[in-house]
């Protein structure tokens, strides 16, 4: 790696550290209620970061509304990057609920968490999460494979998320995901229907 690419890696991660920690405090400033009015306020930011970052998304096709969205999961930026195109209600592994400042601006933004291989007896309380989550009006995302993968093939999904999809009567909305690395890094998201 180049001193020029180390100095703007570095830089790059001071800024978005930086913007976490202005969207801390600006949701202590503003108090957005959790759920919908959250996910409208963490896309605000999401668009800041990924503009301030350099990163471009491009969107084919139209953006569902009020469906489960599912999409492979290439990187963590996935997140940041599909929540600053819209508002989305995410689901994410429990284990984010202790990271720091991310636990907390997830769950303003109404996160469903699901315990990995919790089996039968987490169902109840993820299918009311889901439920609460879809009648927000905000598409839900998450990705089935359950992880990153680097994209060059498709893992088998876990079934789990989709039985909330069929309990609440909703439809699901494909989506795929691209990285396109050059001097600046973008993705793109092509949405299905």
């Amino acid at each position: 790696m180049s001193a020029l690419r180390l100095v703007r890696s570095v830089w790059r991660s001071f800024l978005f550290f930086a913007l976490l920690v202005a969207a801390v405090v600006d949701c202590r400033i503003r108090r957005p209620k959790v759920g919908a009015e959250g996910a409208v306020w963490i896309h605000g930011w999401c668009r800041r970061i990924v503009g301030v970052l350099g990163f471009r998304c491009e969107v084919e096709g139209r953006v569902p509304r009020g469906a489960a969205v599912v999409s492979n999961h290439l990187s963590y930026l996935d997140i940041l990057l599909y929540s600053s195109m819209q508002p989305f209600v995410m689901v994410a592994k429990t284990e984010v609920r202790g990271w720091p400042l991310l636990s907390w601006l997830t769950a303003q933004a109404g996160t469903v968490y699901v315990q990995r291989g919790g089996g039968p007896k987490t169902w109840p309380g993820v299918n009311a999460a889901m439920a609460e989550a879809y009648r927000s009006g905000l598409p839900v995302l998450f990705f089935p494979e359950g992880t990153t993968t680097d994209g060059a093939g498709v893992l088998p999904f876990r079934r789990g998320l989709f039985h909330s999809v069929l309990d609440n009567g909703g439809f699901v909305a494909d989506c795929g995901a691209a990285i396109h690395a050059g001097e600046r890094c973008g993705e793109s998201r092509r949405f299905g229907g």
